[in-house]
């Protein structure tokens, strides 16, 4: 009773009872929290590259091998730290959207300086963007990239200090 009150603050009668008599609880869920599979081949599509030719660099030839390689639950928490959500949008990557709700806010990568420092990398969640530091190898890549995901809740120094 409680979720249909709040879906009337949001849908008028009319389009309740289209919802009723054509989707199933699965089908509300899957518009309501996305999609519980992340498919990594629509996400790499649909990524835009900050400056455009890091795209078809070493960094994020990596980054892409990397989460081929991650389980689910793995991918779930990069995307959750790179956009807020632990689940794609249900139409696919194309349909990402930013703060506000602002549409055609693709994910994107960009190149950032500090990697001769340690840095991690970081995330505008609002803006669906991972600022990815160019590390000189593979290996330093990946071992960056895990501990800003398992650093990732609240607030923490030792994972931006490192």
């Amino acid at each position: 009773a409680a979720f249909r009150s709040g879906l009337a603050v949001f849908f008028d009668d009319g389009l309740l009872a289209t919802l009723r008599t054509c989707c199933t609880v699965a089908d509300v869920s899957l518009l309501l929290c996305g999609a519980p599979e992340i498919d990594v081949d629509d996400w790499k599509q649909n990524t835009r590259y900050h400056p455009p030719e890091f795209g078809t660099s070493n960094q994020v030839r990596w980054f892409w091998a990397f989460v081929h390689s991650m389980t689910a639950a793995e991918r779930s928490r990069l995307l959750c730290f790179c956009t807020g959500s632990m689940r794609p949008p249900a139409t696919g990557f194309i349909s990402l959207m930013g703060y506000h709700g602002r549409e055609d806010v693709r994910f994107t990568i960009a190149s950032i300086h500090g990697a001769e420092a340690g840095r991690l990398p970081t995330a505008s969640a609002c803006f669906n963007k991972l600022n990815l530091p160019t590390y000189a190898t593979e290996m330093v890549l990946k071992a960056k990239l895990n501990k800003a995901l398992m650093e990732a809740e609240g607030f923490n120094e030792g994972a931006v200090a490192v």
